[in-house]
C-alpha cells in the first residue's frame, strides 16, 4: 500500500504507477527525464502496466548521444517503430520511407519540457500495432494516421494534465512543509524563551527571598538562612511578587517560635515554615459564574473575590483592613478612590449576590468598611422606602 501523496515522489515515476488509468491496455511505457539530482538524466520502464506495477531502472549510459538527440528536438509527439528508437539498442540506418511502413509506427513519442534545464523529458508509449488500445476494439485492423492524431492529442493533454497537477500540487505541499516548519521553529523559540523566562522569574524570587532574610537578620540581629526545600517552595510562589517580603516575615516569626534548633545565632528557615496558600492567586468561582445567564455578573464576582483575597492576606499580616491595604495587596494592585468607584459601579449587582449567597465573601461582607457602609446604605433605603 503507497501510504505517499502521488505528486511526492518523481513525477515520472508516480505517472508509470498509475498509468494504467490513464492509457490502459498499452505494451510497455519508458520515461526518461532531468530528475534535477547529482546523476541527471534517468530512464525507467514497465511492462504492461495494466497488468503490473512493477517499475525497472533502464540503463541508457550507452545511447545518451541519441537521447539528447531527441530531447533538444521541440515538437511535442513523433510516431516511432522499434528499429529507430534507439534508447534500448541502436537505430536503424535510414532507409527510404514507404507508405506502409507508416502503418509500423506503433511507437508514441511524447515530448514535455523539463522544469530543470529547459529541454524535453520523453515518454514512449508502446502501443498495439492494432486498434485494441484503450481496450475499445478487439478489430485487428492496423491504426490509421486520423486515429493516431487522435490518439497522440489526447495521450499528450491527459498526462500533461497529470505532470502539471502533480508539479502544482508539490509546489503547494512544500510551501506547507516550509510555512509548518517555520511555525514549529518560532513555536519552539517561544517554548525556549518562556522556559528562560521561567528560570529566570524563579531566580528571581530566590534571589529577592535570601535578600529579605538578610534585611531581617540584619534588624534582628540573627542569621535567617533558607533551606533548599524552602528554596525550591518560594520559587514555585504563583502570587503577587509583592507580597514575598511579607511571607518571608511570617515564615521568620513561625521559625523563631517553633525552633529547637541549639543554634542561637543562625536560624533555618524550612518549607514547612513558609505559608504561600493566603497570597496564592484564586481562580474565579467559575460555577457561581456559569449560573447567570449570559454571565452578566462575571466582572462583579471578579472584583469580590478580588478584594476578598486581599482581605485574607492583609488579615494574615494583622494589618488594618483599610481601602490602602487591601488595595495593595490586590493580586493586580488597586487604589482606595478606585474600590470605592468600583463598589458604586457594581453596587445593585453586588448587593444581588450578596443576597443570593450568603456565605461567601465573608471578610469583605463582615469587616471591610466601604462593603459595609453599601450593606447598611441599602438596608437603611429599603428601610425609609418602607
Amino acid at each position: 500500500m503507497n501510504y505517499r501523496y502521488t505528486f511526492t515522489g518523481n513525477d515520472f515515476e508516480s505517472l508509470l504507477k498509475n498509468v494504467q488509468l490513464i492509457v490502459p491496455g498499452i505494451k510497455k511505457m519508458i520515461a526518461i527525464f532531468n530528475s534535477g539530482n547529482e546523476e541527471p538524466i534517468q530512464a525507467i520502464m514497465c511492462n504492461h502496466p495494466d497488468r503490473f506495477n512493477d517499475i525497472e531502472p533502464l540503463i541508457i549510459i550507452d545511447h545518451l548521444d541519441r537521447i539528447s538527440e531527441l530531447r533538444s528536438k521541440k515538437n511535442r509527439y513523433d510516431w516511432l517503430d522499434e528499429n529507430e528508437v534507439g534508447i534500448e539498442s541502436k537505430p536503424s540506418v535510414l532507409k527510404n520511407v514507404e507508405i506502409f511502413d507508416e502503418l509500423k509506427k506503433n511507437i508514441l513519442l511524447l515530448r514535455f519540457k523539463n522544469e530543470y534545464d529547459g529541454l524535453q523529458d520523453l515518454l514512449l508509449i508502446y502501443l498495439n500495432a492494432n486498434q485494441g488500445n484503450y481496450k475499445l476494439s478487439l478489430s485487428n485492423k492496423a491504426l490509421f494516421s486520423a486515429q493516431k492524431s487522435i490518439i497522440e492529442y489526447h495521450m499528450f493533454n491527459s498526462i500533461n494534465a497529470f505532470l502539471v497537477t502533480n508539479r502544482k500540487n508539490r509546489t503547494i505541499q512544500q510551501r506547507i512543509i516550509k510555512d509548518t516548519e517555520a511555525l514549529i521553529k518560532e513555536n519552539r523559540k517561544l517554548k525556549d524563551e518562556l522556559e528562560l523566562s521561567e528560570a529566570n522569574n524563579r531566580r528571581s524570587l530566590k534571589n529577592l527571598a535570601k535578600q529579605y532574610c538578610e534585611t531581617y537578620s540584619i534588624r534582628n540581629r540573627r542569621n535567617y538562612i533558607l533551606t533548599e526545600l524552602a528554596n525550591e517552595k518560594i520559587q514555585n510562589f504563583g502570587g503577587n511578587i509583592n507580597h514575598l517580603s511579607a511571607i518571608i516575615e511570617n515564615a521568620i516569626i513561625f521559625t523563631e517560635n517553633a525552633s529547637t534548633q541549639t543554634q542561637p545565632d543562625i536560624l533555618y528557615i524550612d518549607d514547612w515554615h513558609i505559608n504561600l496558600s493566603d497570597f496564592e492567586i484564586n481562580e474565579i468561582d467559575e460555577v457561581v459564574v456559569q449560573s447567570f445567564n449570559e454571565q452578566k455578573y462575571a466582572n462583579t464576582i471578579a472584583l469580590l473575590n478580588r478584594l476578598e483575597e486581599g482581605a485574607k492576606i492583609v488579615t494574615s499580616r494583622k494589618e488594618r483592613l483599610t481601602g490602602i491595604n487591601v488595595g495593595l495587596a490586590c493580586n493586580r494592585p488597586m487604589k482606595a478612590p478606585g474600590i470605592t468607584d468600583a463598589l458604586k459601579n457594581h453596587r445593585s449587582k453586588i448587593l444581588t449576590l450578596f443576597q443570593k449567597y450568603p456565605n461567601k465573601w465573608e471578610i469583605i461582607r463582615n469587616e471591610f468598611t466601604p462593603v459595609k457602609n453599601l450593606i447598611i446604605s441599602s438596608i437603611n433605603k429599603n428601610q425609609l422606602s418602607a
